[in-house]
């Protein structure tokens, strides 16, 4: 080798080292493009995975309704309204693993109580133990009725309303606790068990008495079965109802008899339903109905209810006719307190009344004995006011829970779109009896119509 050549040697080196360098920097770079790209994709996984888990639904409800008189049916009034029956909810889902997830449910009524102010209805955490057993733990409804689990769902209802006379008596919908449900797969239809247990507190707002109640010990059962064209149901409920604040009468209902009623609180009192049902549904005819009783200890009602809605759908128009019954089966009870109290005012009224005239005649021949009379006659008018509030109370509490009320109504139910249902339906109370039929006393004898106009939606 020449001395040229190593002269050049230390040139080739370098050349050799930067063309080196370069190269690795080259491979360096796309290393670090392809790591970003990788990151990218898995967090495009990452955020897809969430989002495939999570699914959001909605529901929403604007009713107008007026009634011809004031007779209360429905929380409505001679004046259009639009608060009552509108409302808007909002379902989440979050799929927790394959077998586990977590629900929530807000909704937002538009009633003069709530005044739009959102509520949790459903909050629970749901698990499949098997593909026929499943447990919920939380805020769960309680699965009285056949509508239970769609009571805030109007789209799901034929008509603009569930019966009244059926579904109101029971005024917590909701519990705070557990559940089980069982499927039994028969050859052609399903036979499902559900337990339920838990307990709930109602504020003031929650129902039309404006009173704090809390449910206890709320035990039941249900038993279903289906074959998607008939369903049968049975179920059974009980709970221990508490209450230490009386009933106010900013209700329709007790508005007429002004003030508080007294003796309307509950300790304790041992809560019971029954419930029946049955739904035929072909695709074109569709025939729903409910029998239910209700029992509690003390001045609440014990009553039976039923209702039969027949509908049938004509392409996008769907007819329907209801007809729906109540009546309590305890009056006697309040009929007996209220007359054995009934007339101890006027008579008390008038012994202090002949008192405080003795009293007076006395005044100037006997000052002493005068002094005597004045205080029985006090003693008398104290003990007349005491009575008079007694008495009250009595008829307050026969006014309001003798109810006698059949309803019948008509509508018909227009689906729009795929998932917005427009509703018209005009009810008619009546066969009252010898009671106010739950409604303002002056409307017995009245004729009284409710007009309603309902468009239910589903997201």
């Amino acid at each position: 080798m020449t001395n040229k050549t190593f002269r050049l040697l230390p040139l080739a080196v370098i050349c050799a080292a930067t063309f080196s360098a370069q190269a690795a920097d080259a491979n360096s770079e796309k290393r670090i493009e392809a790591l970003e790209h990788q990151v990218k994709l898995l967090e495009a996984q990452k955020s897809s995975s969430i989002a495939d888990k999570i699914s959001f639904n909605g529901f929403a409800s604007v009713n107008m309704q007026v009634a011809n008189n004031n007779h209360g049916f429905a929380y409505s009034t001679d004046k259009i309204k639009f608060d009552e029956g509108s409302l808007i909810g909002l379902q989440s889902k979050f799929a927790i693993n394959d077998s586990t997830s977590a629900t929530v449910q807000l909704v937002a009524r538009g009633t003069k109580k709530e005044s739009w102010s959102p509520d949790i209805e459903w909050a629970f955490v749901s698990h499949q133990f098997t593909p026929n057993l499943k447990v919920r733990g939380g805020k769960l409804r309680l699965p009285l009725f056949m509508y239970s689990d769609y009571l805030e769902v109007g789209y799901a209802q034929v008509g603009v309303r569930v019966p009244t006379e059926v579904y109101g008596p029971v005024v917590v919908t909701s519990l705070t606790g557990g559940d089980f449900i069982y499927d039994i797969e028969l050859e052609d239809s399903t036979l499902s068990f559900q337990g339920f247990a838990g307990s709930q507190k109602l504020t003031a707002n929650k129902h039309s008495y404006n009173a704090p109640t809390e449910f206890n010990e709320i035990l039941g059962g249900v038993v279903n079965w289906t074959d998607d064209t008939w369903t049968l149901r049975a179920v059974y409920g009980q709970a221990k109802v508490s209450s230490d604040v009386d009933w106010n009468s900013t209700s329709a209902a007790l508005k007429p008899l002004g003030g508080v009623i007294a003796n309307t609180t509950f300790d304790n009192d041992a809560a019971k339903f029954y419930g029946l049902g049955a739904r035929y549904d072909n695709g074109s005819l569709m025939l729903s109905s409910e029998l239910t009783r209700t029992e509690v200890e003390g001045f609440y009602t014990d009553v039976d209810s039923a209702y039969l809605t027949a509908a049938y759908r004509l392409n996008e128009v769907t007819p329907y006719f209801t007809v729906s019954h109540m009546r309590t089966k305890d009056n006697d009870v309040r009929n007996k307190h209220y007359a054995s109290v009934k007339g101890s005012t006027a008579n008390l009224a008038a012994q202090a009344e002949t008192l405080f005239t003795q009293a007076k005649a006395m005044m100037a021949i006997n000052p002493g004995r005068a002094a005597i009379l004045m205080a029985q006659a006090q003693q008398k008018a104290a003990a007349a006011k005491a009575a008079g509030s007694v008495e009250g109370s009595a008829k307050a509490i026969q006014s309001t829970q003798n109810i006698q009320r059949t309803t019948y109504s008509i509508g018909a139910r227009w689906d729009v779109m795929t998932n917005v249902a427009l509703k018209g339906d005009v009810s008619y109370m009546t066969d009252f009896g010898d009671t106010f039929g739950g409604l303002n006393s002056e409307s017995q004898d009245k004729t009284n119509l409710l007009y309603t106009l309902k468009v239910d939606v589903v997201f």
